[in-house]
Parts: C-alpha cells; structure tokens; sequence
C-alpha cells in the first residue's frame, strides 16, 4: 500500500507541476477540465499496472527501500526473544566500532511482504560482532510502521471531514425552504454566507442582493449545476482524502476549483452578459463566511484572476502543442516507475482455472412416513367374476379375478390363501361354497378335480356391517373397499381391538390399506405387543401398514436392537428393510472394519451395492479406512480395484479418493493417460489431466492442431481451445481465407467472437480493405456482417473503415437509417449519423418540423432540437399564442428554461401582453426574484 500512495503522491505533483507551467494561463477551460479530472484518474490508475519486462528503462527493477535489512546473524537472545515475540528486535550498537565488523560477502536480499509497483533488491548490511551482556530485547515499531499509522489517522480524520460536511449540506436541503425552477433547486439561505451550488442545489440568501445582482448570482451558479462541476469537485476531495500528506495535492484542487470558475465565467459571457455589469456583481459579493469545501462557490478569493482570465486574450489554437507534452511523460513515467511483469500476461480472454470440480453430493437418504396415496393400489376389484383354486398345506388357496382365457387373468386378480374352515359347504367336487363373514358373503360356483377347482364367484356386502361402519363415521365407501374388507376379514373385534390399544380415529385411506395390505386383526395380536417389547412405541396405523408391506416383523426389530441400533424410528427400520439392510449385512460390514455406521450410511451403502467383499477389493487396491462417504462416491462411480490399480499401472502412483473419483467421472483411464504421454505430455498435473478430459482432448484432437500448425501448446491453451470449439477443422478454414498469423490468443477471441472462415471471407468480399485481425474480432462483437456494410456502401458510404463501422453499430444506424433522414433532404456525414442516432434523431421529429416550416435545417440543429426535446408538439404550442417562424436557437433557449405556452398565458392573465418570445423568456427568468420579494414582504 505503501508503494501505491508514494507512487500515485509523484503522478499527482507531475501533473500539478505540468499544469501550473504550461496550461493555467491558456483559455482552452474546457479542455483543461478534462484533462485535470483524467489526470486525477491517471494519478490512482497507472500506479496499479504492470509492464512486461521488455518495457522497462531500468536493467534491473528499480529499488526504493522501504525497510532496513536486519544483521544478519543474531545472538540466541535476541532470536529466542524475537521467535517469542514475533517482532524482530532492534540491533545492538556495536561498541567496537566499524573495526570491530567482520567482512562477509554482501548479496542481494528481496524483501518480503513489500508491497507496490517499486519493489527490488537492496544489498544487504555486513552482519557485526558483537559482544555485550545479554538482556531483553525492546520490540519496536519500525519508522515504516508509524508512518504507516500517521497516515492512516490522517485519513480517518479527513475522510470524516468529508462525510461531516456532506451531512451539512444534506442538512440545509432537507431543512431551509426552497423552490424548485426546472432541473434547478434554490435553497434560501439566512446566514452571511457567499452563494454556493451543490449538485442540482442552489444555496443563496436573497435578502443581501438586488434583482440583478441576484439574477446574475443565479445565472453564475445554473451554470455550475447544468455542467456538474460537483463531480469534479468531489473527485479532487476524494483526492485530497488519500494525498493529505502531499501539499501539491492540496494545490491541484484549488486548481480545479479555479478552472471550473474561469470555466464559468467564461460560459457566462457566452450566454450574453455584459462583461463589466458581471465583473461589479463579482465585487458585490463579499461575505466573510467560507462555505464547505464540496462545493462550488460564487465568492471566490481570486477575483483578480477570474477578472483578468476574463479579459485577456483567447488563447490560440497554436498553442494546443502543450497539451500532447503530457503523453510522453506519461509514458516516461509508466516505463520507469511501474512495476516489471516477470511473466507473460494472458490475452484477455476468459481465464481457464484448472481446478478440480467438486465431487457431487451424494443423495441423501430420506426417511418419511408412508403416504398412503403413493402405495401400490390394489387391482380393482369387482363384486363378481372368476375364481380358481388349490389346496396347499391344508389350505384352499384362492385367485379371483375378472375373468381368464385359461392361463392369463383380464384387468385384476386377487389371490390368498385361508383355512378350509373359513368355507361353508366346501366338499370334494362341490358346485357351490360360501365364505360368509361380517362384512358379506362371496359365493363361488364351480367344480372341484381333485385339488384344484375353478368356476365363478359373486359378493354380496352386508348392509349391517356398512351400517356399522357408517356408525364409526366411514360413509360412502366405495364397493372394491368393501370387498377388500372382507377378503381381510376386517369386522367389529378390529375395530375393537384398535380402539382399545388408542387408535381411535382411522381415515378412509387408512381403512382400505390396511385391508389390503393384511393388516388383521390376528396380525394386529401379535405383532403390535410384540413392537412395544421390542422398543417401538407410539406407532400409528401408518407405521403398521408400512411394516406389513416391508416385511418389517419384531424379530427383525429385535435384531436390529441387539446389533446396537436402538433409538432408530419408524420410517427408518422400514427403509433399512427396503433397502436389504438385515442383521448379517450389518456384521459382514463390522467383520470388514466398518462397524457401528449410523442407520442411513447402512442404507446408503445397501442402496449403492456397498458390500464387505467390495469394501476388501478397496483395501487390497490400496485404499484401506475410507471414510463411508468415499466408498458411497466409489461405488456410485464405479470405482473398482481393477480401475484403481490400471491408473498406477499408468504412473498415476499415490491419488486421493477425491482424485480417484474425479478420474472416474470424466473417464480418466489408463488408456487416457498413456495417450497424453505419447503425444508428449509426461508432466502434466492431476489437475490438467482432468481438465483436459472434461473438454475432450484426446490425442486425435491434439494430432489435429498440430497438422494445422499449431506446435508446442501448453495444456492451458490447449483447454482454451477446446471449450471454445477451437480444432484442426476451424484453423485450417481461416487460413484458407488469408488469417494465416493469428497467435493462440487471438485464436479464441475469434472462437469466442464467432469468427469462423466464412465471416472473414464475407467481410473480404463486401469491400472493406486493409482489414486487420483486431478489425474482424471488434466488427464481430458489434454485430457487423457482410450484409451490413454492402448496404451502407449502397447508401453511398464507400470509403469507410473498421473502425468507422464499427460505431455506426454500435449506435445502431444503418442503411435504413441513412436513407430515411437523406429522403428528408439532410445530407450528413458518417460522424453525423451517428450524432443523429446517439440523441435518437427519428425520421418522424424531422417530417414533423419541416411541417411546421422547418424545411432546411441542417443536421446539426435537429440534433440541437432533439437534445432539448423541442418538438412539433411544443412549437405549435407556441404557433397557438402567434408566435410564428421561431428561430431554431430560440427554441432552444425557451426548452432550457422550460418556458413554456401555460407561463405564456399565466403571464397574459396578468397584463403582460403583446411581449415578444424574447421577452416572455426575460419574464421566466425573473421570476424566482418575484417569489422571493412576495415572501420576503409575508415576513
């Protein structure tokens, strides 16, 4: 930091200095405005470059010391005291003298931390014997460091004079009254104070002036406003801020404020005040008080100078030579001041960070409760069709459905097995058989051949049971649930059974799953105590029906709590059921080092095909103690023991898990690698290789640029190229259309730019000669086409250059555009079509006011009118009032003052009548004075 201010404290006295010898006395006020507000810029700006190395004027970079090197040798005292203190102690006198040194080699030491544009070698100091008693080293602040801290108080308390001051003028706006005449704010002021502007505010105290003192007052500050001398002002106090140190900082902006004063009077007498009535109104204005220093102010304490600025002769057009004096010395400055770049920079091209993306996350195990709309739903269910049947173990087992065509049922088919005795009438060859339970009864029709039977089947709901259920609040069930609750067997006891264990509100939804999923009243029995026992409690009827869909029984809870997984919920034992997590899948992991896992890693590694056989390929490919997130990353991407040792097979050698998977995902392989060395590089990092394969470089690519002409890249150009489409293909093209010399570089700003052979070749065609690499890219950006530059040649632009082109796209004027305003008679010039266009000159303003007789204007004074928003609409407001033929520069004066035909007529109303415009406009400017005098005579 150092550095910088020191630097940018030099550019700003040079151009102080430049400025006081060779251009105050010149007239050039707005040039001189510019160039003092650039040069401000400069100042801050250049002291942050850096020039390549070739550049410089200096052999070796120049050296500005900003700290002493320390001896080099210390006692053990002082160097335990500093490694204690972390300062490094002051040296100790040498009492002996300069005879007492002892001569070592001198060599050239860097210094560390040093930061700037100016930082070199210094020579360091011979290190010294000395012999003295040992004691404490002092810690001391080194005189960088205090001034360090000088500096910085400084700047606090000037930025917060900054900040104080324009919390005053924020103050008075908000807080004195005021008016507002146009784009103009007039703040009435009650002190004896000078008058003073600050951004679009006027402060003044009318009381102290007559009318055309204050007139002239006004005006003078309008003028302030209108040309935003605030900026200026606030950039040079931003200045002064940082340079507090520096008096020639202090000085540059009082020059400032002086120009903006020579700039304004100078405006003053452009606008037709009389030069000696303006120059007393100066002496008039008097007042001891000083105003704040952000802005700008109407007392001045150079009114000599401003008088004589004034009268003096209008400096010469010869004299403008002066003014190129400052490129070569700022160029002089640059190659000897800043800083050397030891290193080539990048083209200006989007950096390519070759840095390893981020592994993805890997998803994570959600454990919800069921959601009964996402279950499988049963098949439908008629109340008849066809049934058939066979005998297993003692009982009948049953499929019903809608019917069959002998193998394969149509549309749903139920099946389940029950006991023989849940039948009436069920006998060896039976025709007719009944299962009769509360819910209804299902006949079946059919026969019996030995033990299998088949035949059709009918349902019949019993209206008790619905009226029961319509009792416990379930009405409206439709004829599938009811003919599931049968075949479940749901009846009173269950709903009994539930109430008593708590289950007091059921759902509709929760009904029909349960009868679908088997949730009986036998499973109930047995199972709900039994998942109490084993630690389970608070179960609702969801989790029970999620347990009968899983297979989650109490023996597998119980398991799982003896495997030392106690507190796990619901939804968590029916994931790790889902997911195949059993007991001796749990132990096959512990016995492979990977033991008490939290619930959801077991299920990711069961839901990723982690097993312990593949946990033991790992750790004999090398990768023993993963964590279980770098196996699940493993897994995911395929990473094996085969794949982990084909990459140190290929010289990969020691790699991270991270790298490994890295390598996996964007298909490093060995084949990949040995590809890479066999083109030539053997020395890329794991990084490159990985970029290189993300944007497809293989060795077809790279065998490709190099037929082209393209040897020696590096791996970082390399991956320029191919993330903007940069192949053989595309070089070869531009060298066919004559871009035979392009560098690597400029290569990607035409790929990024979408230059390709057939662009250049267009652009060749439509006539644009002389046409250089930059021209193309920059014609590119702006849209240009061949298209576009044959019809401006069409409109008659034939000797035009890029560059010229170039703005008339960037402004949007093209052949259209030209042809339009010349069919309205304005011929124009290149640089005139695009003023036209930048203040959005439009063919219909134009067809408009040479309606209004406006015919031979020229270009320039329809700019004028546009600019100031004088349209047909407003003239003709005035052509109402009788005010015909209106020269073009008044109508512009009358915008600027926003007089408009309602001033007009309020003025009227009150006797002024039969005035010219020139006059009306006089009135509008007296009008703030009315203002004032009417509130002064309320007071």
């Amino acid at each position: 930091m150092v550095r910088y201010i020191l630097h940018a404290a030099l550019l700003v006295s040079s151009f102080y200095l430049f400025y006081k010898l060779f251009l105050e006395k010149e007239t050039f006020f707005r040039l001189n405005r510019g160039l003092l507000a650039g040069c401000i810029v400069l100042a801050f700006g250049l002291p942050a470059l850096t020039i390549p190395s070739g550049w410089s004027l200096w052999n070796e970079t120049p050296s500005l010391s900003l700290a002493v090197i320390e001896n080099s040798r210390s006692t053990p005292e002082t160097a335990g005291a500093e490694a204690e203190t972390g300062l490094q102690a002051a040296p100790l006198e040498n009492p002996a003298g300069p005879s007492a040194r002892t001569s070592i080699p001198t060599e050239r030491v860097r210094p560390e931390g040093i930061e700037g544009s100016l930082s070199g070698t210094v020579m360091a100091e011979p290190a010294q014997s000395v012999s003295a008693p040992a004691r404490k080293p002092l810690i001391r602040f080194s005189a960088l460091q205090i001034l360090t801290f000088i500096y910085l108080a400084g700047l606090a308390v000037f930025g917060l004079n900054f900040f104080v001051q324009l919390g005053l003028l924020m103050y008075m706006r908000i807080s004195r009254p005021a008016i507002r005449d146009g784009r103009y704010r007039i703040v009435e002021l009650g002190e004896n104070q000078s008058p003073y502007s600050f951004w679009n505010n006027i402060f003044i105290n009318p009381a102290r002036y007559d009318w055309d003192t204050f007139n002239q007052i006004l005006q003078h500050e309008k003028i302030h406003v209108a040309q935003r001398h605030s900026l200026d002002i606030l950039l040079a106090e931003l200045m002064v801020i940082i340079q507090w140190f520096n008096p020639f900082a202090w000085m540059y902006r009082k020059a400032v404020e002086n120009n903006l004063e020579f700039l304004t009077d100078d405006s003053m007498l452009a606008t037709g005040a009389h030069k000696q009535t303006y120059q007393m109104s100066l002496l008039k204005v008097c007042a001891p008080q000083l105003p704040l220093n952000l802005t700008t102010n109407y007392n001045q304490s150079i009114l000599k100078r401003r008088i004589v600025m004034m009268n003096s002769k209008k400096s010469s057009v010869g004299s403008g030579w002066k003014y190129f004096i400052l490129v070569p010395l700022v160029g002089l400055s640059v190659l000897t001041l800043n800083a050397v770049r030891t290193t080539a920079q990048p083209a200006p091209v989007p950096d390519t960070e070759l840095t390893v993306p981020e592994l993805p996350a890997i998803p994570p195990v959600k454990f919800e409760k069921l959601r009964l709309e996402d279950v499988t739903p049963a098949p439908f269910a008629e109340k008849s069709g066809e049934w058939r049947a066979w005998t297993k173990d003692g009982e009948l087992c049953l499929e019903i459905g809608s019917g069959s065509n002998g193998s394969r049922w149509h549309n749903w088919v139920i099946s389940d097995c029950y006991p023989k005795s849940a039948f009436t009438g069920l006998t060896p060859g039976a025709a007719e058989f009944k299962m009769i339970r509360e819910a209804g009864t299902m006949v079946f029709t059919g026969k019996f051949d030995g033990n299998e039977g088949e035949g059709k089947f009918s349902f019949t709901e019993s209206s008790e049971f619905r009226s029961y259920l319509a009792q416990e609040g379930f009405t409206g069930l439709e004829d599938e649930t009811m003919l599931h609750l049968f075949l479940a067997d749901i009846n009173k006891a269950w709903f009994a059974y539930l109430k008593q264990n708590g289950y007091t509100r059921i759902s509709d939804e929760e009904l029909r799953a349960a009868a679908i999923h088997g949730v009986t009243l036998p499973y109930l029995k047995e199972a709900l105590p039994a998942f109490q026992a084993a630690g389970l409690k608070g179960l609702d009827l969801r989790d029970l029906i999620q347990f009968q869909i899983h297979d989650v029984t109490p023996a597998y809870v119980r398991e799982m709590k003896d495997l030392g997984y106690k507190d796990f919920s619901a939804e968590e034992i029916v994931e790790a059921s889902i997911h195949d997590v059993n007991p001796e899948y749990i132990r096959s992991l512990k016995a492979a080092g990977y033991g008490n896992l939290p619930m959801e890693t077991l299920v990711q590694f069961s839901i990723h095909d982690v097993n312990a056989d593949y946990v033991k390929a790992l750790d004999d490919a090398g990768f023993r103690k993963l964590t279980p997130e770098e196996i699940v990353q493993f897994s995911i991407h395929d990473v094996n023991a085969d794949f982990i040792k084909g990459l140190k097979s290929a010289g990969m050698g020691d790699m991270s898990a991270e790298e490994v998977v890295q390598y996996a995902i964007h298909d490093v392989d060995p084949a990949f690698i040995n590809s890479l060395k066999k083109a030539g590089f053997s020395d890329l990092t794991r990084d490159e290789i990985v970029q290189l394969a993300i944007h497809g470089v293989d060795t077809d690519y790279m065998n490709g640029l190099k037929a082209a002409g393209l040897q020696g890249l590096d791996v970082e150009t390399i991956t320029q190229f191919a993330i903007h489409d940069v192949d053989a293909e595309y070089i070869k093209a531009l060298q066919q259309a004559g871009i035979k010399n392009l560098g690597t570089e400029e290569i990607v700003q035409f790929a990024i730019h979408d230059v390709d052979a057939s662009f250049v070749k267009a652009l060749q065609q439509s006539g644009i000669t002389d046409l250089s690499d930059d021209d193309i890219v920059e014609l590119a950006i702006h849209g240009v086409d061949a298209d576009f530059v044959k019809d401006l040649r069409a409109a008659g632009f034939d000797k035009m250059s890029a560059d010229e082109i170039a703005q008339l796209a960037i402004h949007d004027v093209d052949a259209d555009y030209i042809k339009e305003l010349r069919d309205l008679g304005l011929k124009l010039s290149l640089d005139e079509a695009v003023q036209a266009s930048i203040h959005d000159i439009q063919p219909a303003l134009i067809k408009d006011l040479q309606s209004l007789g406006y015919k031979n204007m020229g270009i320039d004074e329809v700019v004028q009118l546009g600019i100031h928003d004088v349209d047909g609409r407003y003239i003709r407001s005035l052509n109402d009032l009788g005010f015909k033929d209106i020269p073009v520069d008044l109508l512009v004066q009358c915008r600027i003052h926003d007089l408009s035909a309602s001033d007009i007529r309020e003025m009227r109303s009150k006797g002024k009548e039969n005035l010219t415009l020139e006059q009306y406009l006089e009135q509008k400017l007296e009008h703030e004075s009315d203002w004032y005098r009417s509130r002064k005579k309320q007071e």
